[in-house]
């Protein structure tokens, strides 16, 4: 995912999987935690990069969850759903 918002710099980079950080007024600060969580259980990462140096360059995170090996996945015709 790629934004061009502010970016994200300082203390932030270091704390944004910890779980109840938050940088806004309103909110639980679980949001980045549980998905790194979940991400990681899967053997995955998750990793954020900013777009540029500048704040309002915006920032990139990427998540990476390997497929596993001899592991089909099927859509299902009828109900939209992935099948195993």
């Amino acid at each position: 995912m790629r934004d061009s918002g502010t970016g994200i710099h300082g203390e932030v980079t270091e704390r944004m999987f910890n779980p109840f950080y938050t940088t806004r007024a309103v909110g639980t600060g679980l949001g980045l935690a549980i998905v790194h969580r979940i991400v990681d259980a899967h053997g995955g990462r998750v990793s954020v990069s900013n777009n540029g140096p500048r704040r309002g360059d915006g920032a990139t995170v990427e998540i990476i969850i390997p497929r596993r090996q001899g592991h089909a996945v099927k859509q299902s015709q009828e109900h939209g759903r992935a099948e195993t």
